[in-house]
């Protein structure tokens, strides 16, 4: 059966060959040809399941050689849905096998999160010690060397989407004050982790509560709005922030250029 509909080839040859028994045994007797009859069946039956699995692995090895079946179009399945614990140890090898495909030994397979990314760091790069008096923002209440890079979108009054820079694990979803809507992602890129977090979202539309994966390049969220609750108010802007370790840390400042040894400039994942 391919495609739900039984090979007419394989019932013609089993047709074929049973009556070919029958046929060079005319002289059987009723208790022989019961028996005869058995027989035959259970040969049939194994000609049939060889014919399925033969026809059905061509099937599969043409769909693989015509590309139908693409990474692109796994789907995300909410942890604790039936459907996940199903098909959660298959959508678990296909994303190492893909993941595998997007990383080299030249590059960290790093996606940018959102358009013009490096372009528009423009006023606060990674490492920057401001006071509110000092700041390229002004007006601003903060003090300390900067945590991460922002990136800058007051000029744009439409959506700005974000997408995660490479397959991931949300491990914070909510409201931070600072930040309005913010995500924090445990990516894994070239066998290690590293955790992002992605701040100034608008948080009515981070991911829906029970989605807890992501794949590189997807949409995660958009920025909020500048001057509102969803950024906090603060500007229309992304502020990214890659750290070394385990333990998630939202600081966007800290006083001390030691404190600081433990975020990762996040252009240098990006620049040569």
């Amino acid at each position: 059966r391919i495609n739900g509909v039984l090979s007419p080839n394989i019932v013609y040859v089993c047709s074929l060959y049973y009556n070919k028994v029958l046929n060079e045994n005319p002289s059987l007797t009723l208790c022989s040809f019961h028996d005869t009859k058995q027989s035959l069946m259970r040969q049939l039956i194994i000609l049939f399941c060889l014919g399925i699995f033969l026809g059905g692995g061509l099937f599969w090895y043409t769909q693989l050689r015509n590309g139908a079946l693409d990474s692109s179009e796994l789907q995300i399945i909410p942890e604790g849905s039936g459907q996940a614990d199903s098909t959660g140890s298959l959508q678990a090898a296909i994303s190492k096998t893909f993941q595998a495909s997007i990383l080299s030994d030249d590059a960290t397979g790093l996606l940018e999160p959102i358009e013009e990314f490096i372009e528009r760091i423009k006023k606060k790069p990674f490492g920057i010690y401001i006071t509110p008096e000092t700041s390229p923002v002004q007006p601003d209440r903060f003090t300390g060397y900067h945590t991460g890079v922002d990136v800058e979108y007051e000029d744009v009054s439409e959506d700005v989407p974000v997408r995660a820079i490479a397959d991931g694990v949300i491990i914070l979803n909510k409201f931070v004050p600072g930040y309005g809507g913010t995500l924090v992602i445990r990516h894994a890129t070239g066998g290690k982790n590293l955790l992002a977090l992605y701040g100034h979202l608008d948080p009515e539309r981070l991911p829906q509560e029970g989605v807890n994966r992501v794949i590189r390049g997807q949409a995660i969220g958009v920025l909020g709005e500048g001057g509102t609750g969803e950024t906090d108010g603060a500007r229309k802007h992304l502020h990214l922030a890659f750290l070394k370790n385990e333990e998630i840390d939202v600081r966007g400042y800290v006083e001390t250029q030691e404190e600081l040894e433990s975020w990762y400039d996040p252009l240098d994942f990006y620049l040569p």
